[in-house]
Order: C-alpha cells, then sequence, then structure tokens
C-alpha cells in the first residue's frame, strides 16, 4: 500500500476503519457535500455560504492558518461547519478531535475580528440525507447537533444501482467431470465430519453432476433438434 493513500500517511491520529476511504475519498466527500451545502443555503435564503474560508493566522495547527469546511454567513452572526468521517462520530478520541478543529477555527475568527459572532453551525442540517459520490457510490450525511453542533459527518457506501446489478446467474453450466469431483469432495467432507456414509439429502448436488450420471449410465437422452 502506498503510505500516502491511507490517512494521509498519519494512521495515529486519523482512522478509517471501513478499509475503503482514501485520501483522494475525502476530497470528493467534501466537495461533494461542500456543493449541497452551497445550494441548499442559497435555495432555502440561509445565509451567504462559503466553503474552504481561509483563516490566515491563530489557527492552533503547525502552520498557524487553515480552512474551514463550510460558513453560513448571516446577519446577525456567522455559522461555522467541518466535515468529517464517520469514524469522529462514534468515537471519543476522533469525536474530541473533530471538535476541537472546528473550535479552533471559531477561535481564530473571534481573534482575527474577521467575521460577526461566529458559533457552530446548526442551521444547515442534513442528517439522513444521501447525496451522489461519483458513479458508483453515494454520500449519507449524519449530523447530532445537540451533542456535536458544526460537525457534519459521512459514509461513503455502494449506491442502490450498482447494488441491483449484482445479480447471482439462475444456472451456472459445469463440466461433468468437475461436477463429478465436486461431488466426491463434498460427500467425503460429510462423510468425514459424521464419520459415517452422509444421507442423500445432507450432500449439495453441483451443477451438471445429475447429467454427468447420465452419460454415464447411457439414460441421458440426446437434445431433440
Amino acid at each position: 500500500m502506498n503510505l500516502y493513500t491511507y490517512c494521509e500517511n498519519d494512521p495515529i491520529n486519523s482512522w478509517d476503519p471501513s478499509g475503503h476511504v482514501t485520501t483522494e475519498d475525502g476530497v470528493l466527500a467534501h466537495k461533494a457535500i461542500q456543493k449541497y451545502f452551497v445550494t441548499q443555503t442559497i435555495a432555502s435564503e440561509m445565509g451567504k455560504p462559503g466553503v474552504e474560508v481561509y483563516i490566515p493566522k491563530n489557527v492552533p495547527t503547525k502552520s498557524g492558518y487553515g480552512w474551514a469546511d463550510m460558513v453560513l454567513y448571516k446577519t446577525m452572526q456567522t455559522q461555522v461547519y467541518e466535515i468529517k468521517p464517520e469514524s469522529h462520530l462514534y468515537w471519543p478520541i476522533f469525536n474530541k478531535q473533530g471538535k476541537d478543529q472546528l473550535n479552533g477555527y471559531i477561535n481564530a475568527f473571534k481573534l482575527n475580528k474577521s467575521v460577526i459572532n461566529p458559533i457552530p453551525g446548526i442551521e444547515f442540517n442534513p442528517n439522513g440525507k444521501v447525496i451522489p459520490l461519483d458513479g458508483k457510490r453515494e454520500l449519507l450525511l449524519l449530523t447530532d447537533y445537540v451533542n456535536d453542533p458544526g460537525m457534519v459527518y459521512y459514509r461513503i457506501r455502494r449506491n442502490k444501482e450498482q447494488e441491483q446489478e449484482q445479480t447471482v446467474p439462475d444456472k451456472i453450466i459445469v463440466p461433468g467431470a468437475v461436477a463429478k469431483a465436486a461431488y466426491d469432495f463434498i460427500k467425503g467432507a460429510a462423510d468425514a465430519v459424521t464419520k459415517r456414509a452422509s444421507p442423500a439429502s445432507w450432500i449439495i448436488i453441483p451443477p451438471g453432476y445429475k447429467e454427468y450420471l447420465q452419460d454415464q449410465n447411457g439414460e441421458r437422452k440426446p437434445p431433440i433438434v
């Protein structure tokens, strides 16, 4: 595995329990959620939306600056939102990490006096909303503003259309010799477990085995043409 693929080469402070979220996935998720944030806040006239809002100083990072994921500018206040994967919702150490980052941005806004009354956002609430990520996957958005105001979490999952396409064929054509070998193996394993000859009802009959027996006994009729 490329070291820079998993958790941006920082597995101590970041975590991906599903094993399916790469750095690229995180970037895509952020862009999709930010796009939805902009369209929804404008359509509902919540306020003026901003994404990747630059904070030039007083941010508790190594560089001293940062970018707030989403900001909703209103007349009397400024609501700030942070986007994190679902793991930050359920695991205390990562939950604290995400909220500390959000509060760091809010405190920096206060010190810089660049916005009016910055607070954790609650008005934009996409809890339970499903939005597309790419052609094969979608995002389930999650919030818990009672405990985590301003935090928007996401889960990456396969979309329903892709799940429906994964169908199993009705019948698998297996050569007779292969079917016979599979049957012998299954029956032998069953006999070994029970220490006796297994009833026929216990044995899974591989596709093609009955046809194989008919061929061996001369019982199989040629197809009608």
